[in-house]
């Protein structure tokens, strides 16, 4: 997962988040922006290659606040979490990609609607009954709740925009989180973008979908079964001079050779990267 949305309040002053923001990125120019939320004075950094992230202040809260969307989101979620730790999220968006197109938007959404009935949670979803080609959305949870989720095929909503839409293929899963006291805020702010779903117990079930699911995303699914397609070549080509070995070596010797290729194999699969 990544970040797709980060907002939150800095307890610094906004000359030394200017000066840092500064040091931090290469800007390709720093304008006034137009204050929005109560605050006064806003500020445009436009980072190379990266996109656009605000920063308000003056006004109501003593401390600046920054607005990142898109692009721009990864790269200042990183900078504060590595210059800023005490600084608390009022809003932050994750998501992950998939490209397993209408076969897994299907069947991904029926087993999120079954979950979000079993949960009691509030649910929508989003089609065109005269255009069914036209891209499909999901919502879990309350706009007003501290988490929220959509699901949604990607490609086709930028089709349907008029923009590049691809070979519409992906979909894509969102889990926005909007914290209800300064704890939870403060909290939000340490959380990888892996973590953020964890948020509540619905949504840390939810994303499970994404990261132990061998079959969700289509890439995997071929990764996998061109590796056991690759397998069972290799055996059947050489079952013969295999047999042939253990007859030669003795069945213990064989066994032990084969035992200590087997954990080998085993410490390069499995050793933490």
């Amino acid at each position: 997962m990544d970040f797709d949305y980060y907002a939150a309040s800095v307890p610094v002053s906004p000359e030394l988040a200017r000066k840092g923001f500064e040091q931090a990125f290469d800007l390709v120019s720093v304008q006034s922006a137009v204050p929005r939320n109560g605050y006064r004075m806003g500020e445009e950094f436009h980072i190379r290659g990266e996109g656009v992230f605000s920063l308000f202040w003056g006004g109501h809260n003593p401390h600046p606040f920054v607005n990142a969307s898109g692009a721009a989101s990864a790269p200042v979620a990183r900078v504060l979490k590595a210059e800023v730790p005490g600084h608390a999220c009022a809003r932050v968006d994750v998501f992950k990609d998939t490209d397993g197109g209408r076969e897994e938007f299907d069947r991904v959404s029926g087993v999120l609607v079954k979950m979000a009935r079993s949960a009691g949670l509030a649910s929508r979803f989003i089609s065109s009954p005269t255009d069914p080609e036209k891209g499909r959305t999901l919502y879990l949870g309350s706009p007003t709740s501290e988490v929220s989720f959509r699901y949604y095929e990607k490609d086709r909503e930028q089709r349907d925009k008029g923009r590049d839409g691809g070979d519409l293929s992906r979909n894509r899963a969102e889990f926005q989180v909007k914290p209800k006291n300064k704890d939870r805020k403060t909290r939000l702010a340490q959380l990888a973008p892996q973590d953020v779903p964890g948020f509540a117990r619905w949504s840390a079930e939810a994303v499970l979908l994404w990261s132990s699911a061998p079959d969700l995303t289509r890439r995997e699914a071929e990764r996998k079964s061109k590796a056991r397609e690759s397998i069972d070549h290799m055996l059947r080509q050489y079952r013969g001079q295999m047999v042939a070995l253990m007859r030669e070596e003795g069945r213990s010797a064989a066994r032990q050779e084969f035992f200590d290729l087997w954990r080998s194999l085993e410490g390069e699969a499995f050793s933490e990267r």
